[in-house]
């Protein structure tokens, strides 16, 4: 029997997923701060369900050379025939920002142990996490709550689902910290090469910033990771620095979100 290495460039096939998009790409959703990556840039990005992606940009340099009217930004107004200080001049400026994705690093302290935080959880996270550890959290609220708190899990009459509710208010996770955004993956498969979806409203807009208020949630913008003009950057991570592969994001188009029963997925 043969055997099969690496230097075929055979890999194993994630179980469950279904190829939808073969392009290195990022979506800036049309649901407000949503992103989606494709499961090409996930592999690129070297990232799967629970890991964590970040932006770099130029945008906050920008900003500043505006507010300064810097010789750079007084330049630009020149060439093209604007009045600087103008709204004109400043969004033409600001649409010469830069965008760069990376994987996000994990935050240390000063002697390189990982940093602590308290995992962002929706209310419906927090919901199932209390239905999942329900009796650990109703004794321990039970035997460690104030006398309100106890008052409400024992009213007469209250249901599983009730007191669900209100342990639910009181889940707090700590997690590893990490830069940037956590990644989740909205199907059943798992591993790298798997669409993932995350959430950062501040790029959103700023990535947006073209389009007027009202339309931003009725376009999908989408932008391919440029592998050819990747790099490196280094970032402290609070011990020491960390080089983050980054990869310029190049806008392709603006589509219009499929919706379910145009024959495709549906799309945020």
């Amino acid at each position: 029997m043969k055997t099969f290495g690496a230097e075929l460039g055979l890999s194993f096939v994630n179980a469950g997923q279904r190829q939808v998009n073969d392009k290195a790409e990022l979506v800036v959703n049309s649901t407000r701060g949503g992103f989606t990556l494709s499961g090409a840039a996930t592999a690129l990005l070297g990232i799967a369900h629970g890991d964590y992606v970040q932006f770099v940009s130029n945008v906050a340099k920008l900003t500043t050379e505006i507010k300064t009217s810097a010789k750079a930004f007084v330049d630009f107004c020149t060439e093209h025939g604007l009045t600087p200080g103008s709204n004109e001049a400043t969004d033409a400026y600001m649409q010469t920002a830069r965008f760069y994705i990376g994987k996000g690093t994990q935050v240390l302290d000063k002697v390189g142990k990982p940093v602590m935080t308290s995992e962002r959880l929706s209310a419906e996270d927090k919901k199932a996490y209390a239905a999942d550890k329900f009796d650990e959290m109703l004794e321990a609220a039970l035997n460690n709550g104030k006398e309100e708190l106890v008052e409400s899990l024992n009213r007469e009459g209250i249901t599983k689902d009730e007191q669900i509710e209100i342990l639910a208010q009181f889940v707090s996770i700590e997690t590893e910290k990490y830069t940037g955004s956590k990644c989740a993956s909205s199907s059943k498969a798992s591993g790298t090469g798997v669409p993932l979806k995350f959430s950062d409203g501040n790029v959103w807009s700023q990535m947006k910033r073209d389009i007027a208020e009202d339309d931003r949630t009725s376009i999908n913008r989408i932008y391919t990771l440029d592998v050819a003009e990747a790099g490196v950057m280094k970032q402290n991570n609070g011990f020491e620095d960390v080089d983050v592969v980054l990869y310029p994001l190049v806008y392709v188009s603006d589509e219009a979100p499929m919706r379910r029963g145009q024959g495709g997925e549906a799309a945020e």
